[in-house]
């Protein structure tokens, strides 16, 4: 406070940039402790556990994503991507 009585405030400019890190593990059969994500449905051609070839046509995939703010899977997780 000023000598007034009156409170000053700083004025703050917006953040414009922010940049976080997804980090998507698929489950492959093998990495289930480790995996954030899995298929839940492909084309009766496609294999489940692995992405199906060309572009990934036709798999349905979900996803519990842990967001940081650096590229290391191993920070401290921020928020989490869920779909």
């Amino acid at each position: 406070m000023h000598g007034n009585g009156k409170k000053t405030f700083r004025h703050r400019q917006p953040c414009k940039h922010l940049q976080l890190y997804f980090h998507d593990i698929i489950y492959n059969g093998k990495n289930a402790e480790n995996a954030t994500s899995a298929i839940v449905a492909a084309p009766e051609w496609a294999n489940r556990t692995i992405l199906a070839d060309q572009n990934h046509f036709g798999d349905l995939v979900v996803f519990d994503d842990p967001i940081t703010l650096d590229n290391n899977l191993h920070s401290t997780p921020v928020g989490r991507a869920q779909g």
